[in-house]
């Protein structure tokens, strides 16, 4: 009886574990029919360089007692990006089994890596990329998979930046470098392209980019003669026109010493250039192909008139500003040989003609063409020789040990205003020590004036808010330009008024390189 039993008990078991899985009893043929498979999402978008990992996750819903069985490809026709290349955990199709036991549905995960992949391999700069994973039946035993979840999208946007224009000029010679910035001008060979850390040249003539264009330049880095470029920009993958019509980055205003000392700073930027003399060498006209010596108060340089210029057959102004970008030639020598800047003259708008109302520098170490008048204290402006050229000599007011408390003028002839227009006036100054927080220096324009009188007898409008003024240590600043064109007649006179507190409490001031000037009017 009890061996009958112990044969008896396993067939009693199975028989009650059919019946609990199916309430007709038995098994019937049709046993995962019902089954629902594909993928958990549709589509996901993933950042190179943030999102490291992904989950791919497949679903089946009540499979029953079958396993289910899928085959899950990459539709390479439908991809941008690759396996191995922009992600990785699957080498290539692969199958996806959900075994028997999944009675009650599950999910499979598959881990992702996305590949953050970096400058100059072959995903530098890619454009937003995909890879389209698909679900097919593995076998005749497969269900059926849902139509609406049989396809995954998994979108990969592209984290690298262009490099600016400083990253670029870092990169060793025939690195490849994509830059995005500005065209500012262009001349035969290529264009000057400019963002918010500096600029370069884009050498290539086929490139065929405007003024005002937004461009993204590829290429390899190089010199020629000094000037880092980039070369065969138009054979770069990624060169490309953003958009157009873009206004132009505001040029740095510098002295002509500033380029000779720190050209490479502003190598290939826009930059502004005032009032220099033009030493034609004989020629009427601007030629094209020649090299013009230009000078001011703050050095020496050249002024190169391209072939294709649009100042070609313009008449040479004798004095000038200019806007415009500047080049290099060092004459083929060495790329870190910081020499051979040049001012480059490639459109009409490049050289503004310049007439100087008053230009004085103190150099013979007198007043004139100013004109000192004390309305009190017996410290009255003068001139001193003091600290290294260029700033010396200059004018001089401090009422320091005075008799009172000061109040003087250092005024200019009379400016004739009636023929030109746009007047500004430039100068530098420097102050020392302090006078219980008064500044002790204004700058004042009158139309009035005697020319010799008391000036506070006469109508002055202050124009100091316009004014760049030294800080102190006697350190020389520039003034900035300080538009005068509100201004008017055949006698308009400038004047700095120096004040104190009193005779133990004084400013010093000093004030050089006074230049009033103005463009010829139409």
């Amino acid at each position: 009886m009890t061996l009958l039993y112990r044969l008896l008990a396993p067939l009693l078991l199975f028989s009650l574990v059919l019946a609990g899985c199916d309430s007709g009893g038995g098994v019937p043929d049709d046993l995962g029919d019902s089954t629902s498979v594909g993928f958990v999402e549709s589509a996901a978008t993933l950042v190179e360089g943030e999102d490291e990992t992904y989950a791919l996750e497949i679903t089946v819903d009540d499979p029953g007692f079958e396993e289910a069985r899928l085959n899950l490809s990459v539709n390479s026709s439908q991809s941008t990006a690759a396996l191995g290349d922009d992600a990785t955990g699957l080498t290539g199709d692969t199958t996806v089994a959900f075994p028997r036991s999944a009675t009650s549905g599950g999910t499979v995960s598959i881990p992702l890596t996305i590949v953050d992949e970096p400058i100059d391999s072959t995903g530098f700069l890619e454009n937003t990329e995909s890879l389209v994973f698909t679900l097919s039946p593995a076998d005749t035993l497969a269900p059926e998979i849902d139509g609406g979840a049989s396809s995954f999208t998994l979108t990969i946007e592209e984290d690298d930046e262009p490099l600016t224009t400083q990253e670029a000029r870092a990169r060793s010679t025939g690195s490849r470098a994509v830059v995005d910035g500005i065209v500012t001008r262009v001349d035969g060979d290529g264009a000057y392209v400019q963002d918010s850390e500096g600029a370069l040249y884009a050498f290539d003539g086929d490139f065929g980019a405007q003024v005002g264009d937004e461009v993204r330049v590829d290429g390899p880095t190089a010199f020629f003669s000094g000037l880092f470029q980039l070369e065969d920009v138009s054979g770069g993958r990624l060169t490309e026109v953003l958009s157009s019509g873009n206004t132009l980055p505001t040029p740095n205003t510098i002295s002509l010493g500033e380029v000779t000392d720190n050209g490479e700073e502003y190598e290939s930027e826009l930059i502004r250039v005032e009032n220099f003399a033009i030493d034609d060498g004989g020629d009427q006209q601007f030629q094209a192909g020649t090299n013009y010596t230009i000078t001011n108060s703050s050095g020496e340089l050249v002024l190169r008139i391209p072939g294709g210029s649009e100042l070609e057959g313009e008449d040479i102004p004798e004095r000038a500003n200019f806007q415009g970008v500047l080049g290099q030639f060092n004459d083929f020598g060495d790329p870190d040989d910081n020499t051979g800047y040049q001012l480059l003259g490639l459109e009409s708008e490049d050289l503004e003609p310049v007439v100087n109302l008053a230009s004085v520098d103190f150099s013979d170490d007198q007043l004139d063409p100013m004109t000192a008048y004390s309305v009190a204290s017996d410290q009255d402006w003068g001139t001193s020789s003091e600290g290294d050229p260029p700033n010396a000599p200059y004018a001089v007011a401090n009422g320091f040990g005075a008799d009172e408390a000061s109040n003087d003028w250092l005024i200019s002839p009379a400016l004739d205003f009636t023929n030109v227009e746009n007047e500004t006036l430039r100068f530098i100054n420097a102050k020392g020590f302090n006078d219980s927080g008064r500044r002790g220096l204004q700058v004042k324009v009158s139309t009035d004036y005697d020319g010799n009188g008391n000036p506070t007898n006469f109508t002055w409008a202050d124009v100091s808010d316009q004014v760049n003024f030294s800080e102190g240590d006697f350190n020389f600043v520039g003034s900035g330009a300080v538009d005068l064109s509100g201004f008017q007649g055949s006698e308009v006179y400038v004047a700095f008024q120096y004040q104190s507190t009193g005779p133990s409490d004084a400013a010093a001031w000093q004030v050089d390189n006074i230049v009033v000037s103005g463009q010829p009017a139409n």
